[in-house]
């Protein structure tokens, strides 16, 4: 009998607790702004190379920088062409002091010379970390590269080379 009671007195005191309870909800509020294809560039200026000239004073594997002016026969500049030859800049819109990366993807041959984008002036970097002002901006500059890969498939003429440039958030 004292057991039982000891039971009844214990769950009677286990209820009252619970009886007693109080539960109050509250609540918080966060604000929120979407940002989605927040991570943009935009070409401010196309890189440009000067007049190439592809005759029998050039060889296989000579290379033309967009910010040298006499890496090779290639692209020696005449008077002329002085100016013709820059590298490209790039704007970028992210978040606010951001780490983004930048990734080349280049190598296109064509007409027998082979382009390269790069991040770096005579080096084919392909990859890069830059981080974004204040503001939520940045200009980065791209350089390019020609290679001569294949005299015999050279003609005159416009020749167009495609370059692609991939921005992720770090």
């Amino acid at each position: 009998m004292n057991k039982t009671l000891l039971y009844f007195a214990f769950s009677a005191l286990l209820i009252s607790f619970t009886i007693f309870a109080s539960v109050t909800t509250f609540e918080v509020t966060v604000n929120i702004v979407s940002e989605e294809d927040n991570l943009k560039i935009t070409q401010q200026k196309p890189i440009k190379f000067p007049l190439i000239r592809v005759n029998d004073s050039v060889k296989i594997g000579d290379s033309c920088f967009t910010n040298d002016d006499n890496h090779s026969q290639l692209c020696k500049d005449s008077d002329a062409d002085k100016g013709n030859r820059d590298s490209g800049t790039f704007s970028v819109i992210s978040a606010l002091n951001t780490h983004y990366n930048i990734a080349l993807s280049s190598a296109d041959v064509t007409n027998g010379m082979r382009f390269t984008a790069s991040l770096h002036p005579t080096i084919a970097t392909l990859t890069g970390a830059n981080t974004a002002d204040n503001k939520g901006k940045s200009t980065v500059t791209l350089y390019g590269m020609l290679e001569l890969i294949n005299p015999e498939e050279v003609t005159s003429g416009h020749i167009i080379f495609n370059y692609d440039v991939t921005l992720t958030y770090n």
